[in-house]
């Protein structure tokens, strides 16, 4: 875990970001949902949970969402 902090640190303020450009924020999505293989790891889950206060779900298949379009 402690080899991610950092690069999700990035990937969550990356997307505050992108949030931001569209004039949006945490608080217009509904839910966030996790794919990849990111998805498996516990941390990845709690850290976006807290930083966003949305509930965070995994797809059911995490490894394949992404390349089926989840």
């Amino acid at each position: 875990e402690d080899l991610i902090q950092d690069p999700l640190t990035g990937f969550i303020y990356a997307f505050d970001d992108m949030l931001a450009r569209h004039n949006a924020s945490w608080a217009d999505l509904a839910a966030v949902v996790t794919v990849g293989g990111g998805a498996n790891i516990p941390l990845v889950t709690q850290r976006l949970s807290f930083h966003t206060r949305r509930p965070v779900l995994t797809a059911s298949q995490p490894g394949c969402a992404a390349a089926m379009g989840a």
